[in-house]
């Protein structure tokens, strides 16, 4: 939904709340103001004003003074995990988060308990604890498996699927996406398509198989490419370019790179996907352009997926090339632990530590 469309329903809610303000208090008038605060809230929170949600929460907080239902309740402190979640206090979203959870067991609320422990996974993404972060991921699997809950096993498994090759488990992470594929129906999405595809690509590829990995994601192009998610489309031309060109396929790569460009849009992460195909098209032959191309735009761009550890591979290549292995050793310490490419990683790390340059062509 587009934040524009948030407007009217956000006008519309402080209008209902100044007529509920005006009424002489009861205990009936104050839980709907609580309730029409909590509305708010998330409107404020989605259009990014995170000031004026806070200030919302905290007043709808303090009217409901320990008397709030629990669902309402558990609405509320989801809200504010958010919130700090987006202020950066990781930590402080965690301790929220486990109250949620703590009320979502209380009262048998197992779909709520599941999506917060969905939300407890991406905080602790956040702190790089991806072990942690699969523990919880997999306890709220097993709560939608017995409840059926066929929407969030979807997310839940794309999410897993994810997180399972950064652990080495690319056997949990191949079933995950298999056991994906049925939720999706016989007539899937076309985006529901394209993230498995996407998610498969990325498994065949680490686990050595690039021929099934390229057609993978020849798959997720052609589902997206269904939709209007211009950034998807590039990001998908992009990784496809990446696996051509780590085969030696460099034409047939600098094809995808092309048709990606007009693609990608102007937010620094999607445009450090694009200079970093760019710069590793550079490669082995332009080592200092293939710097000068990235260099700018890692600095602009907070860590997004594995955006930023592709650059860093991409940045090692070239020193390397330059015989810099130092600045190697420095882009790859700079690669979160466990890393999203674990054989790239590895195969680039031994390089490093050796003071001898060979053009890398690792597939994993």
């Amino acid at each position: 939904m587009h934040r524009g469309a948030y407007l009217p329903v956000l006008q519309e809610t402080a209008q209902v709340l100044e007529r509920l303000q005006a009424l002489p208090e009861s205990s009936d008038v104050t839980a709907l103001i609580v309730e029409f605060l909590a509305i708010r809230t998330d409107i404020l929170w989605r259009l990014r004003r995170l000031e004026e949600a806070e200030s919302d929460l905290k007043q709808a907080l303090a009217l409901g003074r320990g008397r709030l239902p629990v669902p309402l309740l558990t609405t509320l402190l989801t809200s504010w995990t958010y919130l700090l979640m987006e202020q950066g206090d990781v930590e402080a979203a965690l301790v929220k988060c486990a109250e949620v959870e703590v009320l979502a067991r209380q009262q048998g609320q197992q779909r709520r308990h599941a999506i917060t422990l969905n939300l407890r996974a991406r905080l602790l993404m956040l702190q790089g604890q991806v072990q942690q972060a699969t523990q919880a991921l997999e306890e709220a699997l097993a709560i939608t498996r017995l409840l059926r809950h066929a929407d969030l096993q979807k997310a839940f498994l794309l999410n897993l699927s994810q997180l399972y090759p950064r652990l080495g488990k690319l056997t949990e992470a191949e079933a995950a996406a298999e056991e994906l594929r049925p939720l999706l129906g016989p007539q899937p999405s076309a985006r529901d398509e394209a993230n498995l595809q996407e998610r498969l690509a990325k498994v065949y590829w680490a686990k050595g198989d690039p021929t099934a990995a390229t057609a993978a994601l020849h798959r997720a192009i052609a589902a997206f490419d269904r939709t209007d998610e211009r950034g998807n489309q590039a990001k998908m031309r992009l990784l496809l370019a990446r696996y051509l060109s780590q085969q030696g396929q460099r034409n047939q790569a600098q094809r995808y790179v092309d048709e990606a460009r007009p693609l990608v849009g102007q937010t620094p992460a999607q445009q450090l996907w694009l200079a970093t195909e760019e710069a590793r098209a550079c490669l082995p032959a332009q080592p200092a352009e293939a710097l000068a191309r990235l260099e700018p735009h890692l600095a602009l761009t907070a860590p997004a997926e594995d955006a930023q550890e592709t650059a860093q591979y991409v940045l090692t290549e070239a020193h390397l090339a330059l015989g810099q292995y130092e600045q190697a050793r420095q882009c790859l310490d700079r690669v979160p632990q466990p890393p999203y490419w674990m054989a790239e990683y590895a195969a680039l790390r031994d390089k490093a530590a050796r003071d001898e340059y060979e053009p890398h062509s690792t597939v994993g």
